[in-house]
């Protein structure tokens, strides 16, 4: 008898073990838990039970029961809450509460049993040292000790209910197995009951019920387990799948990030790459070509929009086909090529005394396009530069943008070869790169307003743009000084006076009652990247006492190409203060579906360019495309550049609701912005010229 107390013992120890480290990793834990509970009590119960039988002296008796009756009630608890967390009923209205009341009485009878000489079952214990086995000892069973079977029939009934539930899940032979050992159990404390009272002679051994109780509780959760790997595998099967088309989602978004949509050649990003790794091969001799087509607006005129596509794809194809040799063939901008190659006999020839020449006579680039019905000859300016390490990729393609400048200023058709003489053009803008150090000290910098207005040509807001006062040159435009402060790292700096000032002119204006809406604030890429930009912006707008609910931020598709997360979480938290964020110019950068639904956009600015195609098919197509987009995203579409009255009632019949431009208003300064008032017949309605 003994022997079989200690196999199960140990039985029920090791699978106590197993379900402990089970439990450790397992989002089941809660049920390994309260299942190792389980075996870690019977296991306690049936050692002691051989224990007693194997006792030496009456002290040793009443320590064996009273670890007994620890075992037995724990049992019961350990029992009843395994059985709710299999069954999926722990969380059911009554459930906690009876498992609480039921653990809190088993938890009392047990401390009321270890209270007493041979705990809660047994009384008149008698010890005969001089007997062998079982007749050294006699006892009668406490009369009161039938509370522990009545709680046991307790627990019957509650199994039952829980093997319904389990049944009524699907899981059936889970249902079945348990409810065979809860009819045993029935059995085993109706035979313990009336054999208390001298009813029965038979009592069912507690051993062989819990064999049969790790029996079954194993093959449930096999069955378990084995149906999590199944599902396990089909997870891992779709996530594999998903892991598959996001990265091919990626490689098709690093694909556009770095190819020009229209010619499918590398774009200005992938060729400041290359440049990067030219300057830094020792092999050198590298050359940057940039080739501007001549007169490509007027061509764009004459010829329309979709046949200048086809003649820009003509081109690409040519210098892709034509010059394989060379390291990288990019379009770097509308009608401006680049290449980069250590062979630019291959496409040009200069002078050796001049560094002046042209495209070679019969060349590829000098054959004539097709355009319709009509072949065409294109000129070119071209500059050219060494690719060398003394020199930044900024400051080669600036040099190649002076070659170019030099170029089209000797009536295009020619190529030049950058010389150090541009350093009289290069020296005028240096000077005026220094003088934006003094610009910011003798505060020359102003902001001019331009007003954004809606369908019914109301105000709804307006765009803060920054001009500089120079002493000496007047207004200077943002197109010229903007990419110095580029160059100089200074758009930091920049950005953060135009938000001081921006946000110090709103507070004053919303006092006197002079401006209701939106104020559109320009942000730089460099701006994005600062440390803790969004707290630094929204304690600028607390000090002027701003409500972030009255600002626009407007951002460039070409400061989220790197699709940042840290510049993501900065837009969020801006945007969850309430402030509006906006992508400038759209359409006209990394155009991208995908990154517009990942990012927190609430506003479009569709770029003068497409609103100065709306006369071509094509660009209408384009317009409306983009308005869809924005309705579809349910984003507000703001047309920028707009100049003229059919533009205005092209844009509203199409759905635009929100418009800016020379239409309305040129970018005034502050007292002329706060006089100005939207009239229908405006006679700045000729002026074709767009504010930066």
């Amino acid at each position: 008898m003994e022997l079989t107390y200690y196999i199960t013992s140990a039985l029920a120890l090791y699978t106590a073990i197993e379900a402990v480290i089970m439990g450790t990793a397992d989002r089941y834990r809660a049920l390994y838990q309260a299942f190792a509970a389980l075996c870690f009590s019977v296991a306690l119960f049936l050692t002691a039970t051989a224990w007693f039988y194997r006792a030496e002296t009456l002290e040793s008796f009443s320590i064996a029961t009273k670890i007994q009756n620890i075992g037995a009630f724990g049992y019961l608890v350990a029992f009843a809450w395994m059985l709710a967390l299999y069954a999926g009923v722990i969380n059911k209205s009554l459930s906690k509460p009876l498992l609480i009341a039921y653990s809190a009485v088993c938890t009392a009878l047990l401390v009321y049993s270890l209270t007493l000489p041979y705990g809660f079952f047994l009384d008149n214990l008698q010890f005969y040292p001089e007997q062998e086995g079982s007749e050294r000892f006699s006892f009668t069973y406490r009369k009161t000790s039938a509370a522990f079977q009545l709680l046991a029939i307790l627990m019957v009934g509650w199994g039952c209910w829980c093997c319904m539930h389990m049944h009524r899940r699907g899981t059936r032979l889970a249902a079945c197995l348990i409810g065979s050992y809860v009819l045993l159990q029935a059995v085993s404390a109706t035979s313990q009951l009336l054999y208390y009272y001298d009813l029965s002679p038979f009592v069912l051994p507690g051993g062989v019920i819990f064999v049969w109780l790790f029996a079954v509780i194993g093959v449930c959760f096999g069955v378990d387990n084995r149906a999590r790997v199944a599902e396990l595998s089909d997870k891992s099967q779709r996530l594999s799948k998903e892991l598959k088309e996001k990265a091919a989602s990626e490689q098709r978004a690093r694909q556009q990030a770095f190819t020009d949509e229209l010619t499918r050649l590398a774009n200005n990003r992938k060729l400041k790459a290359a440049i990067e790794r030219c300057r830094k091969d020792k092999r050198r001799g590298y050359k940057l070509l940039v080739i501007q087509i001549d007169r490509y607006r007027e061509l764009k005129q004459t010829f329309g929009e979709t046949n200048c596509e086809s003649l820009l794809r003509q081109l690409a194809d040519r210098l892709r086909t034509h010059y394989r040799k060379a390291k990288l063939t990019a379009r770097i901008s509308e009608a401006e090529f680049a290449l980069i190659t250590t062979q630019p006999e291959e496409i040009i020839e200069l002078s050796a005394e001049s560094g002046i020449g042209q495209v070679i006579p019969g060349s590829a680039l000098a054959t004539p396009f097709r355009i319709g019905q009509q072949a065409l000859d294109l000129n070119y300016s071209i500059g050219m530069v060494d690719i060398v390490d003394s020199l930044s990729t900024e400051e080669l393609l600036y040099h190649a943008d002076l070659a170019i400048e030099d170029a089209t200023n000797r009536g295009g058709d020619t190529a030049i070869y950058y010389d150090p003489s541009f350093a009289a053009v290069m020296a005028e803008r240096q000077a005026l790169e220094l003088a934006l150090d003094l610009a910011f000290k003798d505060n020359h910098f102003r902001l001019y307003y331009q007003p954004q207005l809606n369908a019914n040509r109301e105000p709804v807001g307006a765009e803060a743009l920054i001009r500089w006062q120079h002493p000496v040159r007047g207004l200077i435009s943002p197109a010229l000084f903007i990419p110095l402060a580029e160059r100089r790292g200074m758009m930091v700096e920049l950005g953060d006076w135009v938000l001081e000032e921006a946000c110090h002119a709103l507070a004053r204006w919303q006092r006197n009652g002079a401006f209701r809406g939106r104020l559109s604030i320009n942000v730089s890429p460099w701006q994005l990247r600062a440390h803790q930009y969004a707290d630094k912006t929204l304690a600028t707008m607390r000090r002027f006492d701003i409500s972030p609910d009255s600002i626009t931020l407007e951002l460039t598709e070409s400061a989220l190409i790197d699709d940042d997360k840290a510049t993501y979480r900065e837009l969020e938290k801006l945007r969850n203060a309430g402030v509006l964020i906006a992508i400038d110019d759209f359409g006209t950068g990394f155009s991208s579906l995908s990154y517009l639904a990942r990012l927190p956009l609430d506003i479009l600015k569709i770029d003068k360019y497409f609103i100065d195609q709306l006369h071509t098919v094509r660009g209408r197509q384009l317009l409306d495309g983009m308005l869809n987009i924005g309705a579809a995203l349910d984003i507000k579409v703001v047309a920028e550049g707009v100049e003229t009255p059919e533009q205005f009632q092209a844009l509203v019949g199409m759905g635009c609701t929100h418009v800016q431009g020379f239409l309305f208003s040129k970018p005034l300064p502050e007292d002329e912005f706060l006089r100005w008032r939207p009239t229908e017949d405006d006679p700045r309605h000729s002026v074709h010229s767009h504010g930066v």
